[in-house]
């Protein structure tokens, strides 16, 4: 097999997720292998994706701008976009937001022992921490 690859890919089987069309579509994937400048994926061969898509990479929790390089059956080789080669989504955003609202909802219920009871201060904090 011919390697034209800029650096080396690791064998991986790692979960993925790839969207297209601004956002409106999405499908999983599966990453069998992963480099800093590409990746090789698997998808169902009755898929038919775009030239470009953002391929969610778990490894490094980002979202990456992609371009499919060849296709064999369901095998898939990518390479990564390199001038926008990390990208948030709104997903990771929601993700964070929900994490936050709980970590709220701790504190606020941490507040409000502390204030029924400003004797357990100490025991209180103990606890939380």
């Amino acid at each position: 097999m011919n390697e034209n690859r800029i650096t080396e890919r690791t064998r991986t089987f790692l979960k993925g997720r790839i969207e297209y069309g601004n956002g409106q579509a999405s499908i999983e994937c599966l990453i069998r292998d992963l480099s800093e400048s590409g990746a090789r994926i698997a998808v169902s061969e009755s898929v038919t994706l775009p030239d470009h898509f953002r391929l969610f990479v778990p490894k490094t929790n980002r979202w990456i701008s992609a371009q499919s390089r060849w296709r064999r059956g369901n095998l898939i080789g990518v390479s990564f976009d390199t001038e926008i080669a990390e990208v948030s989504s709104a997903a990771d955003g929601e993700a964070k937001m929900r994490e936050l609202e709980a970590e709220v909802k701790r504190l606020r219920l941490l507040l409000e022992d502390i204030r029924n009871d400003p004797t357990r201060i100490q025991v209180l904090l103990d606890k939380a921490i």
